[in-house]
Parts: structure tokens; C-alpha cells; sequence
């Protein structure tokens, strides 16, 4: 598992899904910087992340925006929706 619920944002941009979760409530050690970056306009430069779990790697799955304007949303880190295998939630 990538991380827990405790923080997670799941917004809707055009017609897709974008969910965001707090570093605190990810396994870090699951997320390595593969040293990707895209350039946004609007959002800054996107770092990514490559999610390993178990036998299962996923390049750029995950990507953060240090320069986000956006300050509430800046310290995120958003996962690609269809890079991962399942999202489940949990009761508290």
C-alpha cells in the first residue's frame, strides 16, 4: 500500500480524476525521484516519482509540484489514477 487516506484530494480537471495525498500519509520508501520533470505555465515544474510495490514498477506514476501556486496544494503529491492497480478506503 502507497499510502493511507489521512490526506487525500480527489479533484476533477476537465474529465479527469486527480487524487493527491499528503507525503506524511505515503510509504516514501515506495516512491523513488527518477530526476523526470514536465513544465507547466500554470502549475511550475512537475518532479516525478516512480511507485514500486512489490514486483510492480510504475514510472512517473507519481509527480509533485514544489512551485504550485496554489499554496493549500503545493506540499501534495499526486498519483497518475490509472498507474495504480486499486484505490480502497478505509473506514476510520
Amino acid at each position: 500500500m502507497v499510502g493511507r487516506p489521512w490526506r487525500v484530494l480527489c479533484l476533477r480537471v476537465k474529465s479527469a480524476f486527480i487524487s493527491k495525498m499528503d507525503p506524511n500519509g505515503c510509504d516514501m520508501d515506495l516512491l523513488t525521484p527518477n530526476g523526470h520533470t514536465k513544465p507547466s505555465p500554470s502549475r511550475g515544474d512537475a518532479h516525478h516519482f516512480t511507485v514500486k510495490g512489490g514486483a510492480r514498477v510504475s514510472e512517473d506514476a507519481a509527480e509533485h509540484y514544489p512551485e504550485l501556486p496554489v499554496e493549500t496544494l503545493r506540499d501534495l503529491i499526486r498519483f497518475d489514477w490509472n498507474a495504480m492497480d486499486g484505490w480502497f478506503e478505509e473506514d476510520n
